[in-house]
């Protein structure tokens, strides 16, 4: 007897007030694809479907013309929409009362949805490098406002998305980029945080950021004080230290070496011991 086919992908029905998941993320019992996850498919499919467009547009004759350049900005701020509401939230994210006043972009910022899953990551590493410098912002302070679901993160590592995060902080102002580093020097999660590549790419970026040294030095020293607390323990920040050194400007040299001096009489495990001095052999030769 042949039977009527079963659907590839189930869509959720209406929930009752007595079939409501446990959490805005839970899976709904009984269906292949619950709510959230499917709401969130929706999102990034949406996404991508705009950034299809915006690609074929930038790729014909009429992106030179004064039309296509609108068409270009009316297409860039679709994308910003799609990923600027969180499907998984019933209201939007509230503003940050520490962060919002230097960035001086309200909203509640980016879905944090889309930080805490690899298609979430892949749509972000391509558009990034296409928005202009207060959606980077709030990509960013995202971000930095959700270092510890980050941190937590089982999924794979998308390295286009850590070094999306990287190269994205040197657009913005120094007033924005040190209110970020500030920010996550005072995180809780940082330990766990810069055992993500994702973490330790926007950590590189912010302390990269052209006049980080120079416009905003005490920034760069508020979080080298708290990666100094996690020195002794951590070869994470050792393997950010490295990287931080071959971009490191005169005034940015002098921090690291403060930032050395202040860790050759503590207490150091074996394996961080071994890479304090061959960060300071390393520094000497700068």
């Amino acid at each position: 007897k042949i039977g009527a086919p079963k659907p590839l992908i189930m869509l959720p029905a209406a929930e009752t007030d007595a079939a409501q998941p446990a959490a805005a993320g839970a899976s709904v019992p009984g269906l292949p694809l619950s709510a959230p996850r499917w709401l969130l498919r929706r999102q990034v499919a949406a996404a991508r479907d705009a950034l299809i467009e915006l690609r074929v547009h930038a790729s014909s004759p009429a992106i030179r013309t004064p039309a296509g350049q609108e068409r270009r900005l009316d297409l860039v701020n679709k994308l910003w929409l799609l990923i600027h509401d969180d499907p998984l939230r019933d209201e939007p994210e509230p503003p940050d009362a520490e962060l919002e006043p230097e960035i001086g972009y309200g909203g509640g910022g980016v879905s944090p949805s889309l930080l805490s899953c690899a298609k979430g990551h892949k749509l972000l590493a391509e558009l990034l490098p296409l928005f202009p410098e207060h959606m980077v912002t709030s990509v960013l302070r995202a971000a930095v406002r959700q270092v510890e679901a980050i941190a937590q993160l089982q999924t794979a590592h998308v390295p286009a998305f850590s070094a999306a995060l990287a190269a994205a902080p040197k657009q913005l102002k120094i007033e924005q980029a040190a209110a970020l580093l500030q920010r996550l020097a005072a995180a809780p999660a940082l330990r766990t945080g810069l055992q993500r590549p994702e973490v330790q790419g926007l950590v590189l970026g912010l302390l990269c950021h052209p006049h980080m040294s120079t416009g905003a030095p005490g920034a760069a020293e508020s979080f080298y004080e708290a990666a100094g607390a996690l020195a002794g323990t951590s070869e994470k920040v050792w393997d950010l230290l490295d990287a931080i050194l071959p971009a490191a400007d005169a005034a940015h040299t002098e921090l690291l070496r403060a930032l050395t001096g202040r860790l050759e009489g503590s207490e150091l495990s074996d394996g961080c011991r071994g890479r304090l001095q061959a960060f300071g052999a390393a520094l000497a030769a700068a």
